[in-house]
């Protein structure tokens, strides 16, 4: 009964951990991880009055590597068109 009881356990653990271990993995993560698209805000500053010292601002930001664009010409052009200024002010 104890060598039957063993064996039941053994085949169990090895079916649950080799064999259906994607289908567990995927159950697992579904409850833990979650995609939220938050938009950051970092919040006003005030005085003890409620006078506002700092207070953030919505701003569109581009970063570009200066090296690959102050080379290639037509690049420049391009991202001065699409942010609708002169290719000498980037």
């Amino acid at each position: 009964m104890i060598i039957g009881t063993t064996c039941v356990l053994i085949v169990s653990s090895f079916r649950l951990q080799y064999l259906e271990r994607e289908f567990y993995n995927q159950k697992a993560d579904n409850r833990h991880i979650k995609v939220e698209k938050m938009v950051s805000n970092r919040g006003s500053i005030f005085d003890r009055r409620g006078t506002p010292l700092a207070v953030s601002t919505p701003v569109n930001s581009v970063v570009i590597n200066p090296r690959e664009y102050l080379k290639d010409k037509e690049k420049l052009f391009l991202l001065s068109r699409i942010l609708s200024s002169d290719s000498k002010e980037i």
